[in-house]
Protein backbone atom coordinates (compact mmCIF):
# COMPACT_ATOMS: atom_id res chain seq x y z
CA UNK A 1 0.00 0.00 0.00
CA UNK A 2 1.40 3.62 -1.12
CA UNK A 3 0.62 6.51 1.85
CA UNK A 4 1.09 9.69 0.01
CA UNK A 5 1.00 12.90 2.28
CA UNK A 6 1.01 16.37 1.30
CA UNK A 7 3.62 19.13 1.58
CA UNK A 8 0.85 21.27 2.94
CA UNK A 9 -0.17 19.44 5.27
CA UNK A 10 3.13 18.05 6.91
CA UNK A 11 4.21 21.56 7.15
CA UNK A 12 0.75 22.21 8.68
CA UNK A 13 2.03 19.88 11.56
CA UNK A 14 -0.99 17.65 10.93
CA UNK A 15 -0.90 14.92 13.31
CA UNK A 16 0.04 11.92 12.35
CA UNK A 17 -2.23 10.18 14.25
CA UNK A 18 -5.17 12.26 13.23
CA UNK A 19 -3.91 11.80 9.28
CA UNK A 20 -3.57 7.87 9.54
CA UNK A 21 -7.34 7.99 11.14
CA UNK A 22 -8.45 9.81 8.27
CA UNK A 23 -6.70 7.41 6.06
CA UNK A 24 -8.39 4.48 7.60
CA UNK A 25 -12.23 5.58 6.86
CA UNK A 26 -10.77 5.21 2.71
CA UNK A 27 -8.31 2.50 2.71
CA UNK A 28 -8.62 -1.20 3.04
CA UNK A 29 -6.09 -2.65 5.81
CA UNK A 30 -2.35 -3.35 4.10
CA UNK A 31 -0.82 -7.10 3.92
CA UNK A 32 2.22 -6.50 4.43
CA UNK A 33 4.15 -2.93 5.72
CA UNK A 34 7.31 -2.10 4.00
CA UNK A 35 9.41 0.46 5.06
CA UNK A 36 12.74 1.80 3.80
CA UNK A 37 15.56 2.89 5.52
CA UNK A 38 15.44 5.86 8.09
CA UNK A 39 16.54 8.80 7.24
CA UNK A 40 17.12 11.87 9.54
CA UNK A 41 16.84 15.23 8.77
CA UNK A 42 19.05 18.18 10.30
CA UNK A 43 16.83 20.64 12.10
CA UNK A 44 16.42 22.93 9.25
CA UNK A 45 15.56 20.64 6.87
CA UNK A 46 12.44 19.49 8.60
CA UNK A 47 9.03 19.91 6.56
CA UNK A 48 7.11 20.56 9.90
CA UNK A 49 6.71 23.90 11.03
CA UNK A 50 4.91 23.93 14.66
CA UNK A 51 4.53 28.03 13.88
CA UNK A 52 1.24 27.44 12.57
CA UNK A 53 -2.16 28.37 14.52
CA UNK A 54 -4.25 25.39 15.15
CA UNK A 55 -6.68 26.43 12.47
CA UNK A 56 -3.96 26.45 9.79
CA UNK A 57 -2.64 22.78 10.86
CA UNK A 58 -6.44 21.40 10.69
CA UNK A 59 -7.69 23.96 8.00
CA UNK A 60 -10.15 25.26 10.41
CA UNK A 61 -11.94 28.38 9.47
CA UNK A 62 -14.47 31.10 10.97
CA UNK A 63 -14.19 34.02 13.02
CA UNK A 64 -13.61 31.90 15.81
CA UNK A 65 -10.73 30.66 14.98
CA UNK A 66 -8.72 33.94 13.54
CA UNK A 67 -6.05 35.08 15.79
CA UNK A 68 -6.88 39.02 16.38
CA UNK A 69 -4.11 41.06 17.19
CA UNK A 70 -3.99 44.53 19.10
CA UNK A 71 -5.24 46.47 15.97
CA UNK A 72 -8.00 44.35 15.88
CA UNK A 73 -11.43 46.09 15.40
CA UNK A 74 -15.04 45.00 14.92
CA UNK A 75 -14.95 47.12 11.36
CA UNK A 76 -13.18 48.55 9.42
CA UNK A 77 -12.97 51.30 6.70
CA UNK A 78 -12.09 52.68 3.09
CA UNK A 79 -12.60 54.59 0.43
CA UNK A 80 -12.86 52.53 -2.12
CA UNK A 81 -10.75 53.47 -5.53
CA UNK A 82 -12.66 54.58 -8.41
CA UNK A 83 -13.65 51.89 -10.76
CA UNK A 84 -13.41 49.17 -7.63
CA UNK A 85 -16.59 47.71 -6.44
CA UNK A 86 -16.52 47.12 -2.02
CA UNK A 87 -18.28 43.83 -1.04
CA UNK A 88 -19.60 42.50 1.66
CA UNK A 89 -17.22 41.60 4.38
CA UNK A 90 -16.37 37.55 4.55
CA UNK A 91 -15.05 37.22 8.30
CA UNK A 92 -14.96 33.95 7.81
CA UNK A 93 -12.78 33.99 5.12
CA UNK A 94 -10.68 36.51 7.16
CA UNK A 95 -11.90 39.29 5.00
CA UNK A 96 -12.44 42.13 7.20
CA UNK A 97 -13.10 44.13 4.12
CA UNK A 98 -13.41 43.12 0.61
CA UNK A 99 -13.11 44.89 -2.48
CA UNK A 100 -12.60 43.86 -6.27
CA UNK A 101 -12.00 45.25 -9.30
CA UNK A 102 -15.50 46.49 -11.17
CA UNK A 103 -16.19 43.89 -13.86
CA UNK A 104 -12.88 41.60 -13.28
CA UNK A 105 -14.08 38.39 -11.41
CA UNK A 106 -10.76 37.41 -10.48
CA UNK A 107 -8.77 40.36 -8.80
CA UNK A 108 -9.64 40.37 -5.79
CA UNK A 109 -8.68 42.56 -2.72
CA UNK A 110 -9.09 42.04 1.61
CA UNK A 111 -8.15 43.46 4.92
CA UNK A 112 -7.16 40.58 7.46
CA UNK A 113 -6.86 42.13 10.69
CA UNK A 114 -4.88 40.63 13.29
CA UNK A 115 -2.75 37.12 11.57
CA UNK A 116 -0.70 35.60 14.28
CA UNK A 117 2.66 33.92 13.42
CA UNK A 118 4.59 36.86 12.81
CA UNK A 119 6.21 38.42 10.16
CA UNK A 120 9.05 35.77 9.33
CA UNK A 121 6.52 33.09 8.66
CA UNK A 122 4.22 34.92 6.78
CA UNK A 123 7.16 36.19 4.72
CA UNK A 124 8.08 32.67 3.99
CA UNK A 125 4.52 31.72 3.12
CA UNK A 126 3.82 34.36 0.39
CA UNK A 127 7.78 34.55 -1.19
CA UNK A 128 8.56 31.04 -0.66
CA UNK A 129 5.22 28.88 -0.54
CA UNK A 130 3.04 30.65 -2.84
CA UNK A 131 5.29 31.93 -5.51
CA UNK A 132 7.87 29.74 -4.83
CA UNK A 133 11.10 31.49 -4.44
CA UNK A 134 14.20 30.30 -2.69
CA UNK A 135 13.88 32.64 0.32
CA UNK A 136 12.11 35.26 1.72
CA UNK A 137 13.51 38.90 2.26
CA UNK A 138 14.06 40.58 5.39
CA UNK A 139 10.74 43.17 6.28
CA UNK A 140 13.02 46.00 6.85
CA UNK A 141 14.29 45.50 3.03
CA UNK A 142 11.01 46.20 1.42
CA UNK A 143 9.39 49.54 0.61
CA UNK A 144 7.86 51.66 3.44
CA UNK A 145 4.08 52.55 2.69
CA UNK A 146 1.49 54.25 4.47
CA UNK A 147 -1.26 52.23 5.89
CA UNK A 148 -4.24 52.78 7.58
CA UNK A 149 -2.22 56.00 9.58
CA UNK A 150 0.92 54.17 9.76
CA UNK A 151 4.09 53.07 8.06
CA UNK A 152 3.74 49.93 6.57
CA UNK A 153 6.15 47.81 4.04
CA UNK A 154 4.72 46.69 0.69
CA UNK A 155 5.10 43.35 -0.81
CA UNK A 156 5.22 43.16 -4.67
CA UNK A 157 5.08 39.77 -7.04
CA UNK A 158 4.54 38.74 -10.22
CA UNK A 159 5.05 34.99 -11.74
CA UNK A 160 3.55 32.00 -11.31
CA UNK A 161 1.67 31.79 -7.93
CA UNK A 162 -0.28 29.48 -6.34
CA UNK A 163 -0.22 27.39 -9.38
CA UNK A 164 -1.47 30.62 -11.63
CA UNK A 165 0.97 31.66 -14.54
CA UNK A 166 1.49 35.18 -15.38
CA UNK A 167 -0.20 35.83 -11.89
CA UNK A 168 0.14 39.37 -9.23
CA UNK A 169 0.30 39.43 -5.77
CA UNK A 170 -0.13 43.13 -3.72
CA UNK A 171 0.21 42.86 -0.03
CA UNK A 172 0.97 45.90 1.91
CA UNK A 173 1.35 45.03 6.16
CA UNK A 174 1.84 46.14 9.66
CA UNK A 175 3.20 44.26 12.39
CA UNK A 176 2.21 44.54 15.93
CA UNK A 177 4.46 41.99 17.72
CA UNK A 178 3.92 37.97 16.39
CA UNK A 179 0.33 39.42 14.93
CA UNK A 180 0.34 41.06 11.22
CA UNK A 181 -2.42 42.96 9.44
CA UNK A 182 -2.39 43.05 5.93
CA UNK A 183 -4.35 43.92 2.94
CA UNK A 184 -3.85 41.75 0.06
CA UNK A 185 -4.99 41.82 -3.81
CA UNK A 186 -4.17 38.83 -6.02
CA UNK A 187 -5.25 38.45 -9.64
CA UNK A 188 -3.37 38.49 -13.07
CA UNK A 189 -0.93 40.69 -13.77
CA UNK A 190 -2.42 42.48 -16.26
CA UNK A 191 -5.41 43.45 -14.39
CA UNK A 192 -3.10 44.44 -10.69
CA UNK A 193 -0.32 45.78 -11.88
CA UNK A 194 -2.31 48.93 -13.69
CA UNK A 195 -4.25 48.87 -10.39
CA UNK A 196 -1.27 49.20 -8.19
CA UNK A 197 -1.55 52.73 -7.51
CA UNK A 198 -5.46 52.42 -6.55
CA UNK A 199 -4.36 50.14 -4.06
CA UNK A 200 -2.17 51.69 -1.82
CA UNK A 201 -4.35 54.77 -1.86
CA UNK A 202 -6.99 52.30 -0.24
CA UNK A 203 -4.02 51.09 2.36
CA UNK A 204 -3.59 54.74 3.05
CA UNK A 205 -7.62 55.66 3.97
CA UNK A 206 -7.89 52.24 5.84
CA UNK A 207 -9.58 52.84 9.26
CA UNK A 208 -11.31 51.19 12.07
CA UNK A 209 -14.83 52.40 11.78
CA UNK A 210 -15.65 54.88 14.03
CA UNK A 211 -12.39 56.73 13.81
CA UNK A 212 -13.81 59.66 11.17
CA UNK A 213 -9.87 61.79 11.94
CA UNK A 214 -7.00 61.57 9.39
CA UNK A 215 -4.49 59.02 11.99
CA UNK A 216 -1.62 59.57 8.97
CA UNK A 217 -1.88 63.21 9.72
CA UNK A 218 -2.17 63.74 13.26
CA UNK A 219 -3.01 59.66 15.14
CA UNK A 220 -4.41 61.65 17.98
CA UNK A 221 -6.43 64.15 16.64
CA UNK A 222 -10.10 63.99 18.30
CA UNK A 223 -8.66 63.02 21.29
CA UNK A 224 -9.08 64.39 24.78
CA UNK A 225 -4.79 64.03 25.04
CA UNK A 226 -2.30 65.50 23.81
CA UNK A 227 1.99 64.75 23.67
CA UNK A 228 5.05 66.14 21.70
CA UNK A 229 6.25 62.70 20.00
CA UNK A 230 9.84 62.21 20.98
CA UNK A 231 12.35 61.87 17.98
CA UNK A 232 12.86 58.60 16.54
CA UNK A 233 9.10 57.64 17.98
CA UNK A 234 5.90 57.25 16.10
CA UNK A 235 2.59 57.78 16.97
CA UNK A 236 -0.15 55.20 16.42
CA UNK A 237 -4.07 55.89 16.46
CA UNK A 238 -5.18 55.51 19.81
CA UNK A 239 -7.29 52.24 20.83
CA UNK A 240 -9.66 52.75 23.42
CA UNK A 241 -11.00 49.49 23.49
CA UNK A 242 -7.57 48.57 24.95
CA UNK A 243 -7.44 51.25 27.10
CA UNK A 244 -4.49 53.31 25.51
CA UNK A 245 -5.86 56.82 25.04
CA UNK A 246 -2.66 58.00 23.25
CA UNK A 247 -0.04 55.04 21.87
CA UNK A 248 3.45 55.24 21.00
CA UNK A 249 6.45 52.86 19.89
CA UNK A 250 10.35 53.45 19.07
CA UNK A 251 9.79 53.17 15.00
CA UNK A 252 11.42 50.48 13.90
CA UNK A 253 10.86 48.62 17.14
CA UNK A 254 7.20 46.85 17.22
CA UNK A 255 8.04 44.88 20.35
CA UNK A 256 8.22 48.59 22.31
CA UNK A 257 4.81 50.22 23.59
CA UNK A 258 4.04 52.95 25.05
CA UNK A 259 0.26 54.04 26.10
CA UNK A 260 -1.84 56.50 28.15
CA UNK A 261 -4.32 55.47 30.60
CA UNK A 262 -6.46 57.89 32.54
CA UNK A 263 -8.21 57.51 35.77
CA UNK A 264 -7.96 53.94 36.86
CA UNK A 265 -9.17 53.04 40.43
CA UNK A 266 -7.85 51.45 43.02
CA UNK A 267 -5.52 53.93 44.55
CA UNK A 268 -1.67 54.35 44.15
CA UNK A 269 -0.91 51.10 46.74
CA UNK A 270 -3.14 48.74 44.98
CA UNK A 271 -1.70 49.65 41.63
CA UNK A 272 1.69 49.51 42.35
CA UNK A 273 1.56 45.87 43.88
CA UNK A 274 0.11 44.95 40.32
CA UNK A 275 2.49 46.25 39.01
CA UNK A 276 5.55 44.68 41.53
CA UNK A 277 4.26 42.05 42.73
CA UNK A 278 1.72 40.58 40.36
CA UNK A 279 3.01 41.52 36.66
CA UNK A 280 7.39 42.14 37.67
CA UNK A 281 7.24 38.76 40.35
CA UNK A 282 8.90 41.23 43.24
CA UNK A 283 8.34 40.49 46.86
CA UNK A 284 6.76 43.86 47.51
CA UNK A 285 5.59 47.15 46.20
CA UNK A 286 7.77 50.33 47.64
CA UNK A 287 5.10 52.92 49.02
CA UNK A 288 4.49 55.87 45.87
CA UNK A 289 6.52 58.75 48.28
CA UNK A 290 9.59 56.52 47.47
CA UNK A 291 9.69 57.05 44.18
CA UNK A 292 11.47 59.44 41.90
CA UNK A 293 9.22 62.43 41.32
CA UNK A 294 8.66 63.61 37.39
CA UNK A 295 7.20 65.83 35.37
CA UNK A 296 4.20 64.44 34.56
CA UNK A 297 0.61 66.05 33.31
CA UNK A 298 2.11 69.34 34.15
CA UNK A 299 2.02 68.50 37.73
CA UNK A 300 4.37 66.54 39.85
CA UNK A 301 4.20 62.40 39.18
CA UNK A 302 6.30 59.52 39.94
CA UNK A 303 7.91 57.23 37.71
CA UNK A 304 7.97 53.43 38.50
CA UNK A 305 10.94 51.44 36.98
CA UNK A 306 10.89 47.69 36.96
CA UNK A 307 13.17 44.94 34.88
CA UNK A 308 13.40 41.42 34.73
CA UNK A 309 10.98 38.77 34.02
CA UNK A 310 7.83 40.76 33.74
CA UNK A 311 4.67 39.52 32.83
CA UNK A 312 6.62 36.09 31.63
CA UNK A 313 8.83 38.01 29.66
CA UNK A 314 12.37 37.67 30.14
CA UNK A 315 14.64 40.31 30.03
CA UNK A 316 11.87 43.11 29.54
CA UNK A 317 11.42 46.74 31.37
CA UNK A 318 8.56 48.44 32.10
CA UNK A 319 8.49 52.49 32.98
CA UNK A 320 5.54 53.82 34.57
CA UNK A 321 4.73 57.77 35.15
CA UNK A 322 1.67 58.30 37.51
CA UNK A 323 -0.45 60.45 38.96
CA UNK A 324 -2.96 60.09 41.88
CA UNK A 325 -5.73 61.94 42.40
CA UNK A 326 -7.77 60.26 44.97
CA UNK A 327 -8.33 56.97 43.98
CA UNK A 328 -7.69 57.50 40.59
CA UNK A 329 -3.99 57.02 39.04
CA UNK A 330 -3.35 57.83 35.66
CA UNK A 331 -0.17 56.20 33.86
CA UNK A 332 2.23 56.86 31.14
CA UNK A 333 3.46 52.99 30.48
CA UNK A 334 6.41 52.02 28.51
CA UNK A 335 7.31 48.48 28.23
CA UNK A 336 9.24 46.07 25.75
CA UNK A 337 12.76 44.37 25.76
CA UNK A 338 14.96 45.99 28.05
CA UNK A 339 17.42 46.47 25.40
CA UNK A 340 15.12 48.75 23.62
CA UNK A 341 13.63 50.45 26.40
CA UNK A 342 16.65 51.83 28.43
CA UNK A 343 18.02 53.35 26.17
CA UNK A 344 14.94 55.84 25.75
CA UNK A 345 14.33 56.44 29.16
CA UNK A 346 15.15 59.87 28.28
CA UNK A 347 12.75 60.06 25.69
CA UNK A 348 10.12 58.44 27.57
CA UNK A 349 10.10 61.41 30.18
CA UNK A 350 10.38 63.96 28.07
CA UNK A 351 7.13 62.21 26.08
CA UNK A 352 5.55 62.26 30.07
CA UNK A 353 6.62 66.40 30.67
CA UNK A 354 4.71 66.80 27.63
CA UNK A 355 1.65 65.04 28.14
CA UNK A 356 -1.35 67.52 28.50
CA UNK A 357 -5.51 67.32 28.79
CA UNK A 358 -7.64 68.06 25.18
CA UNK A 359 -6.03 67.82 22.13
CA UNK A 360 -3.23 70.54 22.55
CA UNK A 361 -4.15 72.36 25.01
CA UNK A 362 -3.91 72.24 28.68
CA UNK A 363 -7.19 73.59 29.90
CA UNK A 364 -9.53 71.18 28.08
CA UNK A 365 -11.02 68.87 29.75
CA UNK A 366 -11.08 65.08 28.90
CA UNK A 367 -14.70 64.64 29.07
CA UNK A 368 -15.29 68.10 27.03
CA UNK A 369 -17.50 67.77 23.88
CA UNK A 370 -21.08 66.87 24.10
CA UNK A 371 -22.80 67.13 27.80
CA UNK A 372 -23.97 70.06 30.07
CA UNK A 373 -22.14 71.70 31.81
CA UNK A 374 -21.87 71.21 35.29
CA UNK A 375 -24.89 72.84 36.85
CA UNK A 376 -27.02 72.07 34.24
CA UNK A 377 -30.21 70.90 34.18
CA UNK A 378 -31.41 67.52 31.80
CA UNK A 379 -34.68 68.27 30.39
CA UNK A 380 -35.68 64.75 29.62
CA UNK A 381 -35.09 61.51 32.17
CA UNK A 382 -32.26 60.28 30.10
CA UNK A 383 -29.67 62.42 28.51
CA UNK A 384 -28.25 60.96 25.12
CA UNK A 385 -24.69 59.82 25.25
CA UNK A 386 -22.67 62.35 24.40
CA UNK A 387 -19.43 61.84 21.49
CA UNK A 388 -17.01 59.96 23.05
CA UNK A 389 -14.69 60.95 25.00
CA UNK A 390 -13.27 58.09 26.57
CA UNK A 391 -13.30 54.28 25.91
CA UNK A 392 -16.65 54.55 27.31
CA UNK A 393 -20.16 56.25 26.98
CA UNK A 394 -23.71 55.88 28.62
CA UNK A 395 -26.85 57.18 28.20
CA UNK A 396 -26.98 60.17 31.39
CA UNK A 397 -30.13 59.62 34.10
CA UNK A 398 -32.19 62.98 34.65
CA UNK A 399 -30.46 64.40 37.51
CA UNK A 400 -26.97 63.33 37.21
CA UNK A 401 -24.30 66.34 36.54
CA UNK A 402 -21.14 65.63 34.88
CA UNK A 403 -17.99 66.59 36.56
CA UNK A 404 -16.61 68.70 34.08
CA UNK A 405 -12.94 68.49 35.25
CA UNK A 406 -12.53 64.81 36.68
CA UNK A 407 -9.71 62.62 35.34
CA UNK A 408 -12.37 59.48 35.69
CA UNK A 409 -14.52 57.92 33.53
CA UNK A 410 -17.94 59.39 32.88
CA UNK A 411 -17.99 61.20 36.22
CA UNK A 412 -21.16 62.57 37.88
CA UNK A 413 -22.55 63.47 41.18
CA UNK A 414 -26.21 63.74 42.47
CA UNK A 415 -27.97 64.83 45.32
CA UNK A 416 -25.72 65.73 48.29
CA UNK A 417 -22.27 64.39 47.99
CA UNK A 418 -23.31 61.55 45.56
CA UNK A 419 -21.10 60.37 42.90
CA UNK A 420 -21.11 57.67 40.04
CA UNK A 421 -18.33 56.60 37.44
CA UNK A 422 -16.85 54.26 35.75
CA UNK A 423 -13.67 52.36 36.86
CA UNK A 424 -11.12 49.77 35.24
CA UNK A 425 -9.16 47.91 37.15
CA UNK A 426 -6.70 44.24 36.40
CA UNK A 427 -6.93 41.46 38.60
CA UNK A 428 -10.18 39.96 39.89
CA UNK A 429 -13.89 41.08 40.58
CA UNK A 430 -14.22 40.36 43.79
CA UNK A 431 -10.59 41.31 44.89
CA UNK A 432 -11.29 44.76 44.31
CA UNK A 433 -15.14 44.56 45.37
CA UNK A 434 -13.08 43.56 48.61
CA UNK A 435 -11.07 46.48 48.63
CA UNK A 436 -14.79 48.43 47.88
CA UNK A 437 -16.20 47.09 50.89
CA UNK A 438 -13.73 48.31 53.08
CA UNK A 439 -14.89 51.73 52.13
CA UNK A 440 -18.28 51.37 54.85
CA UNK A 441 -16.05 48.89 56.98
CA UNK A 442 -17.73 45.72 55.59
CA UNK A 443 -15.57 42.52 55.71
CA UNK A 444 -14.52 40.67 52.75
CA UNK A 445 -17.00 38.70 50.91
CA UNK A 446 -17.02 35.04 51.48
CA UNK A 447 -17.26 32.46 48.53
CA UNK A 448 -21.04 32.25 49.24
CA UNK A 449 -21.88 35.63 49.37
CA UNK A 450 -19.52 36.36 46.24
CA UNK A 451 -21.67 33.12 44.22
CA UNK A 452 -25.05 35.06 45.28
CA UNK A 453 -24.44 38.25 44.11
CA UNK A 454 -27.18 39.37 41.80
CA UNK A 455 -26.75 40.24 38.07
CA UNK A 456 -26.88 42.84 36.05
CA UNK A 457 -26.96 43.80 32.30
CA UNK A 458 -23.47 45.14 31.23
CA UNK A 459 -21.54 45.85 28.32
CA UNK A 460 -23.14 43.62 25.88
CA UNK A 461 -23.06 40.87 28.84
CA UNK A 462 -23.64 40.23 32.19
CA UNK A 463 -22.29 42.28 35.46
CA UNK A 464 -22.65 41.66 39.38
CA UNK A 465 -23.78 43.71 41.84
CA UNK A 466 -22.65 44.47 45.33
CA UNK A 467 -25.04 46.47 47.26
CA UNK A 468 -23.33 47.40 50.55
CA UNK A 469 -24.22 50.19 53.50
CA UNK A 470 -21.97 51.98 56.25
CA UNK A 471 -20.46 54.71 57.24
CA UNK A 472 -17.85 55.36 53.97
CA UNK A 473 -14.23 56.86 53.94
CA UNK A 474 -12.50 56.71 51.11
CA UNK A 475 -8.54 57.04 50.66
CA UNK A 476 -8.69 60.72 49.88
CA UNK A 477 -10.89 61.85 53.28
CA UNK A 478 -14.00 61.79 51.72
CA UNK A 479 -16.59 60.89 54.35
CA UNK A 480 -20.42 60.36 54.20
CA UNK A 481 -22.25 59.19 57.42
CA UNK A 482 -24.67 56.03 56.91
CA UNK A 483 -23.84 55.48 52.98
CA UNK A 484 -24.67 53.45 50.53
CA UNK A 485 -22.25 51.50 48.16
CA UNK A 486 -23.48 50.39 44.79
CA UNK A 487 -20.60 48.73 42.21
CA UNK A 488 -21.60 47.03 39.42
CA UNK A 489 -18.56 44.68 37.95
CA UNK A 490 -17.81 43.18 34.08
CA UNK A 491 -14.74 40.77 33.75
CA UNK A 492 -13.91 41.19 30.14
CA UNK A 493 -10.91 38.98 29.96
CA UNK A 494 -8.68 39.88 32.44
CA UNK A 495 -9.92 43.64 32.66
CA UNK A 496 -12.47 44.24 35.33
CA UNK A 497 -14.63 47.29 34.50
CA UNK A 498 -16.74 49.02 37.61
CA UNK A 499 -19.58 51.33 38.21
CA UNK A 500 -19.60 52.36 41.66
CA UNK A 501 -22.35 54.57 42.84
CA UNK A 502 -21.69 55.98 46.35
CA UNK A 503 -24.21 58.79 48.72
CA UNK A 504 -26.23 58.96 51.35
CA UNK A 505 -28.33 56.05 51.46
CA UNK A 506 -31.47 58.06 51.30
CA UNK A 507 -30.56 59.30 47.95
CA UNK A 508 -28.82 56.30 46.54
CA UNK A 509 -32.13 54.23 47.38
CA UNK A 510 -33.61 56.94 44.73
CA UNK A 511 -31.03 56.34 42.05
CA UNK A 512 -31.30 52.32 42.40
CA UNK A 513 -33.06 51.94 38.63
CA UNK A 514 -31.08 55.37 37.08
CA UNK A 515 -27.92 53.28 38.32
CA UNK A 516 -29.37 49.71 36.57
CA UNK A 517 -30.40 51.61 33.01
CA UNK A 518 -27.03 53.55 33.36
CA UNK A 519 -24.93 50.16 33.60
CA UNK A 520 -27.22 48.84 31.07
CA UNK A 521 -26.53 51.16 27.94
CA UNK A 522 -22.94 51.41 29.11
CA UNK A 523 -20.91 50.35 26.04
CA UNK A 524 -17.46 50.63 24.83
CA UNK A 525 -16.71 53.86 21.97
CA UNK A 526 -14.64 50.76 19.41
Amino acid sequence: MTMTCSPQAARRGLPWLLFTALLAGSCSPPKEAEFGPAKVLPKDSRPTDWGFAARDRFGLTGPGAQRQGPAAATSWVGVTPAGWQELPPQPERFRNLLYRVAGKQDAECYLTVGVGGGIAMNLRRWYVDQAGKTAAPAPESLPEVEFAGRKGRLVELTGRISGKDDAAMLIVFAVDGDRVTTLRMSGPAAVLLPEKDNFLQLAKSLRPAGSEASPAADPAAGSAWSASVPAGWEQLPPQPNRFRELLFRVAGQPATECYLTSGVGGGATMNLERWYVQQGGQASAPSPESLPEIDFLGAKGRLVEISGTIGGKPEHTVLIAMRVEGEDVTTLRFQGPSAQVLPQKQAFLALAASVRRGGGSSAASPAAAGQPAAGGTPAANVTPAPPAAGPFTADVPAGWTRLAESSRLLHHSFGTGGEVYVAMLGGAARQNLDVWRGEVAAKALTDEEYAALPKLPMLGGDGVLMDVRGDFQNMSGKKIPDARLLVAAHDSGGTITFVKLVGPAADVAAQFDAFSAFCASLRRTQ
